[in-house]
């Protein structure tokens, strides 16, 4: 029996591999794709920024606008929501901003398929309305019953869903 495991294959060019190297070899070369496959996409700056949303919002006016206005190409793809659905969530390489509705979190947060945003790096973060961010008007204000944005905005920076206000959303 260790005869046979022992036992070497000569491959054309005269060099003797064993099974147990051949597999170890071949298990090192799939863990290193795979490690390579799975970092982050980098932008090198010339490519346009990708968009999905839903047809209401992916206008060619006003992306032709802001492409001039910030100096970089922004492309657009509408869809309807299920297409949209699927592709934010299963095609996340696909697309750099996604516009959807906020009841969708609850499916998108838990699955980890978007980055946290640090709002320190948001030029005009403190311009949001507070109600947006705290589901109040005013500070001494009440928050309304119910489901609502705010409520699904805040995460820690590795991604999960937090009462905020955090730095994160």
């Amino acid at each position: 029996m260790v005869d046979k495991m022992k036992k070497r294959t000569t491959i054309t060019g005269g060099t003797a591999v064993t099974r147990r190297e051949f597999m170890g070899t071949t298990a090192k070369a799939v863990a290193a794709g795979t490690v390579a496959a799975s970092f982050p996409y980098i932008s090198t700056g010339n490519e346009p920024l990708r968009t999905i949303g839903l047809g209401v919002s992916i206008i060619n006016e006003i992306q032709s606008q802001a492409s001039k206005d910030l100096g970089f190409e922004i492309r657009g793809q509408a869809l309807g929501y299920g297409a949209m659905f699927g592709k934010m969530l299963n095609q996340n390489d696909q697309y750099d901003i996604a516009e959807g509705y906020y009841n969708d979190f609850d499916v998108f947060i838990p699955s980890k398929v978007w980055h946290p945003t640090d709002t320190t790096r948001v030029k005009e973060w403190d311009s949001i309305s507070d109600l947006s961010k705290t589901g109040k008007l005013t500070p001494d204000s009440k928050e309304g019953d119910g489901d609502a944005p705010f409520r699904k905005l805040w995460l820690n920076e590795s991604g999960d869903l937090v009462e905020g206000p955090t730095r994160w959303v």
